[in-house]
């Protein structure tokens, strides 16, 4: 399986153009703090980290439903972990806000450019699952937990914009693209 990273090529793609993402139109990259993330890109910022788990980090839904049986992340969030310094959990609510704040940076990027009568640049964001799955349902205004109903694949390239490239129409264009020759 070739990584995303390899879809940065030349390629076949009539309606992009040579590039699925043209390397000369990325005005910006920004890649979650997390190892798994950063083996993917050089460039990190904490706005883009998974949700935070705070006292279930480390425990798969499963373990989490047995301490809490009706447990959904989508609207009861994580609790703060009870060991000092521990990880500060994150509700529905504080994840929603961290990624509206984000969105809301890369949409005065894309606004700054239409202004100066530029295409937008693209911008790259590496990130992970849950993250990713919140930042595509805030991106097109839905509310946070549609993001259940996303499948937002390990290692796939996903591509939001905009419909009649207008920056008030933002859209989810492509999901869970992989390379031509995925094993």
């Amino acid at each position: 399986m070739k990584r995303t990273a390899d879809l940065v090529v030349p390629g076949k793609l009539p309606s992009t153009g040579p590039y699925v993402i043209d390397p000369s139109n990325v005005a910006h990259i920004y890649v979650s703090p997390r190892q798994r993330a950063q083996k993917t890109a050089e460039l990190t910022t904490e706005e883009i980290a998974e949700w935070d788990y705070g006292a279930y980090e480390g425990l798969i839904t499963k373990e989490i439903k047995e301490k809490k049986k009706d447990w959904w992340i989508w609207t009861d969030g994580c609790p703060p972990s009870e060991k000092e310094g521990g990880p500060a959990g994150e509700s529905p609510e504080e994840m929603e806000k961290r990624v509206d704040g984000f969105i809301a940076k890369i949409r005065a990027r894309h606004r700054e450019c239409y202004e100066k009568g530029e295409d937008a640049k693209d911008i790259v964001v590496v990130s992970h699952g849950h993250f990713s799955r919140c930042f595509i349902v805030r991106w097109c205004g839905w509310p946070l937990e549609t993001g259940y109903h996303i499948s937002a694949d390990a290692g796939a390239l996903s591509i939001l914009g905009y419909q009649h490239h207008n920056l008030d129409e933002p859209s989810l264009i492509a999901l869970n693209w992989f390379s031509a020759d995925r094993a």
